[in-house]
C-alpha cells in the first residue's frame, strides 16, 4: 500500500508529468516520422 502511494505521488511531481508528456511527444513525433516516410 505505501508503495503504490509512493508510485502515485512521484507520478504526480511536476517533473515526473514533463518527463511523460516529453516522452508521449517523442513517441508521436516518431509515429509522424514513421508514416511520413512509409
Amino acid at each position: 500500500m505505501a508503495k503504490g502511494n509512493k508510485v502515485n505521488s512521484e507520478k504526480n511531481s511536476p517533473a515526473i508529468r514533463l518527463q511523460l508528456s516529453m516522452n508521449t511527444q517523442l513517441k508521436a513525433e516518431n509515429k509522424f516520422t514513421f508514416y511520413k516516410y512509409d
